[in-house]
């Protein structure tokens, strides 16, 4: 059996993807990388889950690499494979967070890397229901209504996210009171966005959380209320540009830990992912931070 495996999701990049895959299967085919391609919402999860490989690697977007990282997450750290990531993706925010610049082409090699680098992933629990963990950022609120949104839009890359956000800025503006608790502080706050950053980067060009680093235990939130919806249009190029932490109606905390009391009907998105439509109340979050525990290769 091949010690390394490639999950490959054709879907990814609104389909773009399943273009590269004949060349995929040609390189998987030369190198004795076993080639296994997702067929549905969570099946990269699964195929990550499998212990017994040395790398196991994903071709796609920030989605695949969610999906990826919680399977790996399953396998006890010791037998936990090296990962490879392999942006093919709409906003490609995990590699940016990391600086990692590699094509996907470039990025195959990296299977054969002896270098690698350790990577935070965080968790998160909604409703005291079971821990999901994330590579990049949770949003709560006016954040996740965007990436709600954006699936209803037939634009690529970030052009999708900038229009799902101006139109939600029309449609849901709902600022509920949170109850914060961080390391060494509890707040009480009337809250339109929560974000929470393991990197700095979320959808393909917002810079929500700027001073994010994906590899020092600790996570970045930043939290936006009391603001309109006119000063939330002049907020918007501020965040694209990572400029906005001093902005009126912007707070910027950092903690290994977060609680978070809603009791509102809000939705919450992880790395993208929706995990809460909005349609039901949400009454608590704890969010954490797992140091180190992925081994990138480089």
């Amino acid at each position: 059996m091949s010690k390394r495996h490639l999950i490959f999701n054709p879907a990814s990049d609104t389909g773009r993807t399943a273009k590269k895959l004949d060349k995929v299967k040609s390189w998987c085919k030369s190198n004795d990388v076993l080639l296994s391609i997702t067929e549905s919402p969570g099946h990269a999860s699964t195929l990550a889950s499998n212990d017994g490989y040395d790398v196991v690697g994903c071709m796609g977007g920030d989605g695949t690499i969610h999906e990826t990282i919680n399977g790996l997450m399953t396998i006890d750290e010791d037998k936990r494979p090296l990962f490879v990531a392999l942006g093919s993706g709409t906003g490609n925010d995990f590699l940016y967070g990391l600086d990692l610049k590699h094509s996907w082409e470039e990025g195959l090699d990296l299977f054969f890397s002896n270098n690698s680098i350790s990577v935070d992933v965080g968790d998160i629990s909604i409703n005291n229901q079971d821990k999901v963990f994330f590579a990049n950022v949770v949003g709560i609120g006016f954040d996740a209504a965007v990436g709600i949104e954006k699936d209803n839009i037939p634009l690529p890359g970030f052009a999708k996210y900038l229009v799902a956000t101006i139109k939600t800025i029309f449609s849901k503006f709902d600022s509920p009171n949170f109850k914060i608790v961080l390391d060494n502080e509890e707040l009480n706050k009337d809250v339109l966005m929560f974000v929470i950053g393991n990197g700095p980067r979320e959808g393909g060009g917002f810079m929500t959380t700027p001073d994010s680093k994906m590899n020092d235990g600790i996570l970045e939130a930043v939290f936006i209320g009391g603001i309109s919806r006119f000063t939330m249009f002049r907020l918007l190029p501020k965040v694209m540009k990572g400029t906005h932490i001093n902005f009126p109606g912007v707070n910027l905390v950092q903690s290994t830990s977060f609680k978070l009391t809603i009791n509102y009907p809000l939705p919450i998105h992880v790395d993208g992912e929706i995990y809460a439509d909005g349609k039901t109340d949400v009454n608590t979050v704890e969010v954490g931070v797992n140091k180190g525990s992925i081994q990138l290769l480089v």
